[in-house]
């Protein structure tokens, strides 16, 4: 739940940092493109998860290149920024709520 919030917020940051002048930096817009391709690559992921992986890459750039008034070249640029995030951050948090042994 905490990661569908937070996800728009860094999806706007890339946007703002890659395509500043040419995007559509809405939150309301933001986090409704990312929860639909979310929530698609969810059901696909229950087949497969690759399939799942493959809608994401597939599926974000494209919303991204068309609700975000951004290029398709930048939109791919921001989500595949968007994904190293995403597995960065899980990489992260694994670390740090696992106990360590003494």
């Amino acid at each position: 739940m905490l990661s569908l919030l937070l996800s728009p917020f860094i999806v706007m940051f890339l946007l703002w940092l890659l395509a500043r002048h040419e995007a559509e930096l809405s939150y309301y817009i933001i986090f409704f493109v990312v929860a639909g391709v979310s929530v698609a690559a969810f059901v696909g992921g229950l087949a497969s998860p690759w399939l799942g992986l493959g809608i994401y890459l597939i599926g974000l750039p494209f919303a991204i290149a068309r609700w975000c008034y951004v290029s398709l070249p930048k939109a791919a640029l921001v989500t595949v920024l968007f994904i190293v995030f995403q597995i960065g951050f899980q990489i992260v948090l694994k670390l740090l709520l696992t106990p360590t042994k003494a």
